[in-house]
């Protein structure tokens, strides 16, 4: 019996060759060690047949360990029932929804540890008998990246929720400055208004009593006079300064 695979020539053999796990492994295994990814080869019910150099290095099983095991063995508990239900269903209705197609899965290495896997299963017919290929690899950093991403991600959306949070209450602070400085000034010239009403006329009835009465004055009147027209000079400049602070 031929036993060969699209585009490949596997060697010549029989039904019996082919279930027998130290053949399958010497003629299915040369051929998938040489790939980076880990490739694993079924048969139509789960049980491995060929174990690639790269599965062993990423599961830590050899060949020898897991030949002739169902590959479900590899992966988690709810993982290796969708897995077997899968296969059972296409080998009863042929109806196949993930050959082709990639999927993850939570594999399971030989020390217990659990990583997760890119898995891709295709369908070969081999001298009249149906096999799988498994094609996985680790995509533990990918997922260590896409967490360290959504983390940087949460950090810069929290980051502009602060900003955002920052800017509104420094803009509150504006609104209530500009208020306040809006009161202020209101209230300089309300009060400067008010201020100068009283000294324009002390300061126009003492120039009328210097024009009018000087000569009646005594000295010391005079001086009082002299004072109180400095003073009110003195509190025009004052009321003029607080307005124009309150202006800046």
């Amino acid at each position: 019996m031929v036993i060969e695979a699209p585009g490949e020539f596997l060697g010549i053999g029989s039904a019996y060759d082919l279930a027998n796990p130290e053949f399958a492994a010497s003629r299915a295994a040369p051929a998938a060690a040489t790939t980076v990814y880990a490739i694993v080869t079924t048969d139509d019910r789960g049980r491995i047949i060929s174990w690639s150099e790269g599965a062993q290095e990423l599961v830590g099983y050899t060949a020898a360990e897991v030949i002739g095991e169902n590959i479900s063995f590899l992966m988690s508990e709810q993982d290796s029932r969708g897995h077997d239900g899968y296969l059972a269903r296409y080998v009863e209705t042929g109806k196949a929804t993930m050959l082709g197609t990639g999927r993850t899965v939570e594999g399971l290495r030989k020390d217990g540890s659990a990583f997760p896997m890119d898995l891709v299963l295709s369908e070969s017919v081999i001298a009249g008998v149906r096999v799988y290929t498994g094609v996985f690899r680790d995509i533990s950093r990918r997922r260590q990246g896409e967490r360290e991403a959504r983390e940087r991600e949460g950090q810069l959306r929290q980051r502009a929720i602060d900003l955002s949070a920052a800017l509104g209450a420094l803009d509150a602070q504006k609104k209530t400055l500009e208020q306040s400085n809006s009161e202020l000034e209101q209230f300089a010239y309300v009060a400067s208004h008010d201020l100068q009403e009283p000294l324009r006329k002390i300061q126009a009835f003492g120039t009328r009593l210097v024009a009018s009465e000087s000569e009646n004055l005594s000295e010391r009147g005079a001086d009082y006079l002299g004072r109180m027209h400095n003073a009110v000079e003195r509190m025009q400049v004052l009321i003029n300064d607080l307005l124009t602070y309150s202006r800046v």
